[in-house]
């Protein structure tokens, strides 16, 4: 009774994950298909390509870093004082 009762949770948690696995490999398949487009554009290009590709690359991702790390000051965005 007990050993058939752990084969199907065993089966039902092998189902789960296999769809989990799915699921994330559907979600993660544009950053694949941008990850390799890049390495495709890096790879065919010459030095100066290469080059710029990838200090471009690197300032975009300190931008996205710092726009997601840095605080924003709150008085940017209060209306002005008015008496």
């Amino acid at each position: 009774m007990m050993r058939v009762l752990l084969q199907k949770l065993r089966l039902v948690a092998h189902v789960m994950l296999r769809a989990l696995v799915r699921l994330i490999g559907w979600l993660l398949w544009p950053l694949r298909a941008l990850a390799r487009r890049w390495w495709r554009f890096v790879r065919e290009g010459g030095w100066i390509r290469r080059t710029l590709t990838v200090l471009g690359t690197a300032l975009v991702a300190a931008v996205l870093v710092l726009a997601v790390t840095v605080p924003w000051p709150g008085y940017l965005f209060t209306p002005p004082f008015r008496a």
